[in-house]
């Protein structure tokens, strides 16, 4: 029974932790580690932290630093993996009993990823299914990458990242993950999927998401998305993966996000963005020149893209929309 490292960074979530530490100590899967990084928490999440520590000391592996940032957090981790294979669980998440053994399961041969599915959880109830990865695409690496981009509801064969050196920006607080996850698929075809939902997606007001200006997350936005396509022009893959649509998609998505559903502000926001983006090495043509075209229409378009390519959830005020989900929105009334 291979040994698989939990990493689990941690940040005021005091609240969910001790749910987060249940859901793993009682893994069906007995030979796991669980590397928590404290990121600086100011709340009672140490004290908790210590006492499953305490507990389950044979289990528990504790790293406590600076408020660096959820970024930080996780390449700590990944630094202190010694395992062969590793897996993320958000502090605020909880998983099925059962996930690492039925993953692990599948984690034979050379296969490198393993990915399930997950659960939206809001106010504590189990409720939509979040499909986590596109099995209708036939190539195995492309199907990755334009899946859902989170790191979690996965394990990982651990040299995948160390071999690369493969790490999170640093110069972001938000939507680290876009810049690293998706571009595994360049390394790795070897990827097998569970259509079970593991992993359970707490939504609550208090994330990461929620805690951080609105203009800093329309900074990050752009920050990873340029990292990425940095990283994916040198693969010469753009082209056959139409990801200058996609990575257009996901701005355009995030930023309906931040802005709360109004399309006005969104096309203004947007569109002074693409036109400072100029110089960059990613050009974002979310929207061509054509005066013809209502904006919203141009916005729409976008929008229609994202449909079946990046399973990236929709947040509507404080719950979580599946892409499948889009047709729900009318943004006429919100």
């Amino acid at each position: 029974m291979q040994k698989v490292s939990i990493i689990v960074t941690v940040y005021n979530t005091e609240k969910y932790l001790e749910k987060c530490f249940e859901s793993l100590v009682n893994q069906t899967y007995k030979n796991i580690e669980i590397i928590v990084i404290n990121d600086g928490s100011t709340d009672n999440s140490l004290e908790i932290i210590n006492s499953y520590a305490k507990k389950y000391k044979s289990l528990f592996k504790i790293y406590t630093t600076k408020n660096n940032g959820r970024a930080n957090a996780r390449n700590l981790g990944i630094s202190k993996v010694n395992t062969d294979f590793f897996m993320f669980v958000d502090s605020d998440d909880y998983v099925d009993v059962n996930m690492i053994k039925e993953m692990m399961q599948q984690m034979e041969g050379d296969t490198n990823i393993v990915i399930c599915d997950a659960i939206r959880v809001i106010n504590g109830k189990e409720e939509k299914v979040l499909k986590f990865f596109n099995d209708k695409v036939l190539e195995k690496n492309k199907a990755f990458m334009i899946s859902h981009p989170g790191p979690c509801a996965k394990i990982y064969r651990t040299k995948l990242f160390k071999d690369n050196n493969l790490l999170f920006p640093k110069n972001v607080c938000l939507y680290e993950d876009l810049a690293v996850i998706p571009l595994l698929g360049m390394y790795t075809d070897k990827i097998k999927y569970i259509n079970k939902p593991f992993y359970k997606y707490v939504i609550h007001f208090g994330s990461a998401m929620q805690q951080q200006k609105l203009n800093k997350k329309f900074d990050d936005i752009f920050i990873v998305m340029d990292i990425l396509h940095s990283n994916l022009k040198s693969f010469d893959v753009m082209h056959k993966l139409e990801y200058p649509t996609n990575l257009a998609s996901v701005v355009a998505t995030e930023a309906y996000k931040l802005f709360k559903f109004d399309w006005n502000k969104t096309i203004r926001a947007v569109g002074v963005r693409v036109t400072n983006l100029t110089e960059k090495p990613l050009q974002y043509n979310l929207f061509n020149s054509e005066q013809n075209m209502q904006k919203k229409e141009k916005f729409e378009t976008v929008i229609d893209n994202l449909r079946g390519r990046f399973g990236y959830d929709i947040i509507k005020r404080g719950s979580v929309l599946a892409i499948d989900d889009f047709d729900e929105i009318n943004p006429e009334h919100v």
